[in-house]
């Protein structure tokens, strides 16, 4: 649940705290029962409420999966030039640099992927990692002046993404991954041909999530 359906059950709950005060200081009338009843309505709809708030964020999350997925599909098979490009990998500033370009084209081609990545598989001093790369401001591809560090480029992931990215690049697993949490869209989308395999990483962020949105 994200934190505007937590400030949303906050509210309802001081609103609804509110009507009953007013009611019971304005209806002299009515038994002492009547504010029974209504706290009696109230805890009965609260796991209602809960429910529909929940419902409601997971078929935000299977929608925004669903159009992630083909969004991620149709910019890579209407691209397949480009993407070809980015399973040359090696780490230098010339493919650094045209990693870059190409991501940015991903990025601004449709509205649901404002970041893109690419994900590789390397290693520093005989320990696997996984590098990232995103846009990249050293336009110069001749220079030499230019350090690359791999250190640098160190993707940082939980330990699940770990499992899942050892499993892509390890084994003939092809899965794509889908990540939803606190408004925060992650789509891993590994792409493979001719035994060279990477990882494309689409993101987006939706502040206050809403179904149909």
């Amino acid at each position: 649940m994200n934190n505007k359906s937590l400030v949303l059950i906050i509210n309802i709950m001081f609103n609804l705290t509110r009507i009953a005060e007013k009611h019971n200081q304005d209806d002299v009338v009515l038994s002492s029962q009547t504010p029974n009843r209504i706290w009696l309505g109230f805890g009965l709809s609260f796991p209602i409420i809960i429910g529909l708030l929940f419902a409601g964020d997971h078929l935000t999350s299977k929608k925004k999966e669903r159009m992630l997925i083909e969004s991620a599909r149709s910019i890579i098979e209407s691209n397949v030039e480009k993407s070809d490009k980015l399973l040359n990998y090696n780490f230098d500033i010339k493919w650094i640099i045209e990693t870059s370009d190409i991501i940015n084209i991903y990025s601004k081609t449709d509205t649901h992927f404002p970041h893109v990545s690419v994900i590789v598989i390397d290693s520093i001093d005989n320990s696997q990692v996984f590098l990232g790369f995103g846009p990249y401001h050293h336009r110069d591809k001749d220079s030499d002046t230019i350090k690359l560090l791999k250190h640098n480029f160190i993707r940082k992931t939980t330990e699940a993404e770990r499992v899942y990215l050892k499993k892509v690049f390890s084994e003939d697993y092809n899965e794509i991954r889908f990540d939803a949490k606190r408004g925060r869209y992650e789509l891993f989308y590994p792409y493979s041909k001719n035994g060279k395999k990477i990882v494309l990483f689409f993101s987006d962020f939706q502040r206050y999530g809403k179904f149909g949105s």
